[in-house]
């Protein structure tokens, strides 16, 4: 890659000083991102263009080979894009791409290029990535936003799924030995400022991964493929989540940012039953003076972000445990349309402990607060009922039976209001293992 110099950089920037904001919009954009035009913000601002002008190039340059395809439908569709880049690049917005430029591009130069910039990034944040000895600059908050930045368009570029999870692992390690060491702060907010970037670059690239998976699959059914699917950053997000204290707000923020992002209702359920009882009382403090202006403000944004996550739909899915394949559609639509997912059947009471409840009055204290946002995988009928049986009585809450739940026999004739292809008739007739598996 051909990449022009910081200083040659400063002087395609508009110098809003003496007026100069005839180089376009984006230009401007990205500079408000900035709290000052000073050298630093130049220099932030140059390495978030050059990472900005990868992915385009990248792009554009797998449309020309796609331009190529004898395929007319793909080639119509690419020669479209390709004509799209080439008025890109000759636009007056488009001078950030010269900052990075290729002779020539291939597959092995853009795993390079890639991995280059997802090393820049992080070297100011991870110490063991900071081969070149260079201070750390993670105080900034722009430097901690171009760095998030640049990771994640790297990650989604070089699509390399092991990387995600290996810089993970980097910043799961990074933070178990601030703990240790009472590190600094700051480091530590810096360095799970990248977890967010790291979860949406995962979530994409799971996504594609199983759509390739499927088009290896002409079958029909998924399902064995499924099971071969590896669900890796949910333990590592488990594991961050226990060296995270409650005063933690700007780890918090980003650990509720990879809730959302991963569409887990149930982790941001529980997380948000922990979290919120404390910062309200943290903020209303008699002693005003003993929370700066700066923590206020974090717990505010911690505080709006499980309001809005409120607005978000949340769903219950029913999935059979033998068919992750299924799972694995829905959570990827579930990416796509912005839900909340938490597993279907939830805590089940048997009629004798519903009844014992009904007229008591019962305590915060006393309230199960994960019970809500427990689930289970759906009720499996494959089996005798015996092993249903077995099924209900792990999952009740107390003691029960299949019959506090299910009637031994019903009356189909009553579904005739429903279904016209019902049978007629008041007889009863015996409920069938898969009939109760469906109605628990």
């Amino acid at each position: 890659p051909i990449n022009n110099t910081e200083n040659e950089a400063k002087n395609h920037l508009p110098d809003f000083k003496s007026g100069e904001t005839t180089k376009g919009w984006f230009y401007q954009q990205v500079i408000f991102l900035f709290d000052s035009m000073s050298q630093e913000s130049h220099k932030s601002a140059f390495k978030l263009m050059q990472a900005l002008a990868f992915p385009v190039h990248v792009a554009g340059s797998v449309w020309k080979e796609r331009s190529m395809c004898i395929d007319d439908r793909i080639r119509d569709i690419a020669q479209v894009e390709v004509a799209a880049y080439e008025r890109l690049k000759s636009s007056i917005d488009a001078a950030w791409l010269k900052f990075l430029q290729f002779d020539e591009m291939t597959e092995e130069l853009v795993q390079k290029v890639g991995h280059d910039f997802l090393s820049s990034s992080v070297s100011n944040v991870l110490p063991e990535n900071n081969e070149h000895g260079t201070d750390p600059i993670t105080s900034t908050r722009q430097s901690s936003l171009v760095s998030g930045m640049t990771c994640l368009l790297s990650l989604l570029t070089i699509g390399d799924f092991d990387e995600v999870i290996n810089l993970c692992n980097k910043i799961l390690l990074t933070l178990k030995g601030g703990k240790l060491d009472n590190g600094d702060k700051k480091s530590r907010n810096a360095c799970l400022f990248l977890l967010p970037a790291c979860c949406y670059a995962y979530t994409n690239i799971m996504c594609r991964k199983w759509e390739t998976m499927k088009l290896g699959n002409t079958m029909g059914r998924h399902t064995a493929s499924a099971f071969a699917v590896k669900d890796l950053f949910s333990p590592i997000l488990d594991s961050i989540t226990e060296l995270v204290n409650l005063d933690d707000w700007a780890n918090i923020d980003a650990i509720a940012q990879c809730c959302v992002l991963l569409c887990d209702g149930r982790r941001l359920l529980r997380l948000a039953n922990n979290v919120l009882p404390h910062a309200i009382k943290t903020l209303m403090r008699n002693s005003g003076a003993a929370i700066s202006s700066d923590e206020r403000s974090v717990i505010s944004r911690v505080t709006s972000l499980f309001v809005d996550a409120c607005e978000i739909p949340t769903v219950r899915v029913i999935n059979l445990k033998r068919r992750p394949d299924r799972l694995l559609d829905f959570m990827a639509d579930a990416a796509k349309e912005q839900l909340l997912v938490i597993k279907g059947p939830a805590k089940l009471r048997s009629k004798s402990q519903v009844k014992k409840n009904a007229n008591a009055i019962v305590s915060p204290s006393s309230i199960d607060v994960n019970e809500a946002c427990s689930g289970y995988d759906a009720f499996d009928g494959q089996c005798g009922a015996d092993e249903l049986d077995d099924q209900l009585l792990e999952r009740l809450a107390g003691d029960g039976a299949l019959s506090d739940f299910i009637r031994a026999k019903w009356r189909p004739g009553d579904l005739r209001a429903f279904d016209r292809e019902a049978r007629n008739g008041n007889e009863l007739v015996a409920t069938s293992i898969t009939e109760r598996a469906c109605a628990l």
